[in-house]
């Protein structure tokens, strides 16, 4: 959906309330330790300010959080901007860069 809003085909309203109905959707699904849905919002928190090409960094980030709450998480990348985009938005996940 970030992607269509890059694109111009949502508005950045529409955008917002398609997350809104994609929650209430997810609201039916469970999984991870607090369920698929609660992880859409905090992804969207750790993605702003991102481009759309980091949505799926954000995705991982959040379940490393909750994971984090009950088991030791860590994160692997050769990715330095993923290394960042944690460190700014999700400073008790812990991720290590791998040197090619």
């Amino acid at each position: 959906m970030c992607l269509k809003v890059a694109d111009g085909l949502l508005t950045p309203v529409q955008h917002e309330l398609a997350i809104q109905v994609f929650l209430e959707y997810l609201q039916l699904i469970n999984p991870p330790p607090n369920g698929e849905a609660s992880l859409v919002t905090r992804t969207e928190e750790i993605r702003k300010g991102y481009g759309c090409s980091r949505t799926s960094d954000g995705l991982y980030i959040a379940l490393a959080e909750q994971l984090s709450a009950s088991y030791t998480v860590e994160i692997l990348t050769f990715d330095n901007g993923y290394l960042n985009q944690a460190a700014n938005n999700a400073p008790s996940v812990n991720v290590n860069f791998l040197t090619p």
